[in-house]
């Protein structure tokens, strides 16, 4: 008999979109109907440890006033994002 069948991962279920709120949405209710089954215990859908995801849109113009390509804007974004300078959700932040 095979046993490595029995000594697998378990149950992967994979959920795809482009809309991450829809996709936690859906996933959190797949795990509330998976805790229900008997013998599937540990459920996560990963996003425990998930950091956020921002998308920010640079004013090329307005950049440019300021004599300043996207890319520096972008650049300087990076730069303040990796020693702590983070952004609030839904909230619109002058960057020049």
């Amino acid at each position: 008999m095979d046993m490595s069948a029995l000594m697998g991962d378990g149950v992967t279920i994979n959920i795809k979109g482009k809309d991450l709120d829809k996709l936690q949405t859906i996933s959190e209710d797949m795990m509330k109907k998976l805790e229900k089954v008997d013998g599937l215990d540990n459920i996560t859908n990963g996003l425990e440890d998930a950091g956020k995801e921002y998308r920010i849109t640079v004013d090329k113009a307005k950049a440019m006033r300021y004599s300043l390509t996207v890319a520096q804007v972008y650049q300087q974004i990076y730069a303040k994002s990796k020693r702590g300078f983070f952004f609030l959700r839904y909230r619109m932040i002058p960057m020049i």
